[in-house]
C-alpha cells in the first residue's frame, strides 16, 4: 500500500512500444512492455510500481538471459540530452537506479547510486504481482522531494541488450509534476529580469528560473563588493544568458552567438564553458555568459567575479 498522505503521480504508457539496441520496433515478451507507473512519496518512505503487459515470470529457464526492469531517478534534475547511462534514462542524467534484477538462478532488487565511484548499492523490498513490479523504499535509503525519472525495461543476453521499452519515450517525467519534455537546440525563448535577458529551450522553464535567480543573486554580490574598488561602474546595461539543455548546445551557441570557430568552440565540448565576454557592438553589444547543463551556484558566481575583474583591469 502507499505511505499515508503521500504525493503521488500516475502515468501510462502505449502498448506494443518494445525496441532492440538500436531502437528499432520489435515483437517481445509482454513482460517487457511497460503500460504504466505509479510513484507515491511521503516523508517517510516511497512506493514505485511499473505495470506490465503481461505476467513477470515466475522463473527463467535460459541461463544467459538477464531481465531487468528500472527507475532511473535524477534527484538533482540536471537535463543533459543524451544521458550519461545511455538512450533509456532520455535526457535526464540520474543519481540513482532502481530495479528489480532477474536471471535464472537468482533475483535482486536495489536501488545503485550511480555516482559512487564503487557504484554502491542497497537492498530494497520489493513484491511482484503478476504484471506489477512494487518497490517500497524507506527514507533512510533515498529521501526523495522533487525529482525527474524514466522507466525501463530490458532482456539481456549474454550482457548484450536484445529488448526493451522504455516511458516515456523522449524526455521525462517529474515528481510530482508529471511529463516534461526538453526542446533540444539552441535557446529560442526568453524573458527578462532585473540585469539580464534570459534565453532558455522550451520546456526547460524551471532550469532557466534557477539560473536567473542564481545569475542576479551573484551579480547584486560581486557589483556591492567589487564597486569601491572601481571608479567606473562595474554595472552593465545590457546582459544576455544562455541557459543550454546539453554541452552540444553549447558548443552550437558559442559559433553562434560569439562567433567562435568550430574548433575553438569544440574546446568546451566535454565540459565548462568560456568567462563572459562583450561580443562587439555590431553582432550583440552585450555581455554574454553561457551557462551549461552542469553549472551550479558557485559556476555562475565565478562567471561573474571573472567577469567583473575583466572590467575592473
Amino acid at each position: 500500500m502507499p505511505p499515508e498522505n503521500a504525493k503521488e503521480l500516475i502515468i501510462s504508457d502505449p502498448r506494443g512500444n518494445v525496441f532492440d539496441a538500436q531502437g528499432n520496433p520489435i515483437q517481445a515478451e509482454l513482460y517487457l512492455d511497460i503500460v504504466g507507473a505509479e510513484v507515491y512519496v511521503a516523508e517517510t518512505s516511497s512506493v514505485f510500481r511499473i505495470i506490465l503487459d503481461g505476467d513477470v515470470p515466475s522463473e527463467l529457464n535460459e541461463p544467459d538471459i538477464v531481465l531487468e526492469w528500472d527507475f532511473y531517478i535524477d534527484t538533482t534534475m540536471d537535463v543533459s540530452i543524451g544521458g550519461v547511462v545511455g538512450f533509456l534514462s532520455n535526457d535526464i542524467d540520474p543519481n540513482y537506479l532502481l530495479r528489480v534484477i532477474m536471471a535464472s538462478d537468482w533475483i535482486v532488487a536495489e536501488i545503485r547510486d550511480l555516482k559512487s565511484s564503487t557504484g554502491n548499492s542497497v537492498s530494497v523490498d520489493y513484491l511482484v504481482t503478476g504484471e506489477i513490479i512494487s518497490f517500497s523504499v524507506p527514507a533512510s535509503v533515498l529521501p526523495l522531494g522533487r525529482f525527474n525519472f524514466t522507466v525501463a525495461a530490458c532482456k539481456w543476453l549474454t550482457g548484450e541488450l536484445v529488448a526493451a521499452s522504455k516511458a516515456p519515450n523522449q524526455g521525462h517525467y517529474n515528481m510530482p509534476s508529471g511529463y516534461v519534455y526538453i526542446k533540444p537546440g539552441l535557446p529560442t525563448k526568453h524573458y527578462t529580469t532585473a540585469n539580464a535577458v534570459i534565453w532558455y529551450n522550451e520546456g526547460n522553464e524551471e532550469r532557466a528560473k534557477w539560473c536567473a535567480e542564481a545569475f542576479e543573486a551573484a551579480y547584486s554580490y560581486v557589483v556591492q563588493t567589487l564597486q569601491p574598488l572601481s571608479a567606473p561602474s562595474l554595472a552593465v546595461s545590457e546582459m544576455t544568458a544562455y541557459v543550454y539543455v546539453s554541452q552540444a548546445d553549447l558548443v552550437a551557441g558559442l559559433q553562434e552567438y560569439n562567433r567562435l570557430s568550430l574548433d575553438a568552440a569544440l574546446i568546451y565540448g566535454d565540459g565548462g564553458a568560456p568567462r563572459p565576454v562583450v561580443v562587439d557592438k555590431i553582432f550583440s553589444g552585450a555581455l554574454v555568459f553561457h551557462i551549461p547543463p552542469d553549472f551550479d551556484w558557485r559556476d555562475i558566481y565565478h562567471q561573474q567575479v571573472l567577469a567583473a575583474m575583466d572590467r575592473l583591469c
